[in-house]
């Protein structure tokens, strides 16, 4: 399934930055994401991490600087609840 950044924003309202259009297929962990893929940042203990990704977009709380991701999505609450929802709908439509 392919979403935009835009759709992914508005399903977990979060505050979108980057390229609004850009499109992900996939999800997986910060060492592990690709340019299609979608992950989350939560502890700061693992900024490394955040700061090598490839991914193409990350969500992260609201406020939490964000280098070395392409995009970021930015949620007031758990970015681990949002990027689970985003989990859930990118496995139903396989």
């Amino acid at each position: 399934m392919k979403l935009t950044l835009k759709e992914l924003a508005e399903m977990v309202g979060g505050a979108l930055t980057g390229d609004p259009a850009a499109v992900v297929t996939g999800a997986a962990g910060l060492p592990d994401a690709g340019p299609a893929d979608v992950s989350f940042f939560a502890d700061a203990k693992r900024a490394a991490d955040l700061a090598g990704t490839k991914a193409g977009c990350v969500i992260l709380p609201k406020g939490l600087a964000a280098a070395g991701a392409a995009a970021r999505i930015e949620v007031a609450g758990h970015p681990q609840i949002a990027f689970a929802k985003v989990l859930t709908l990118l496995e139903r439509e396989r």
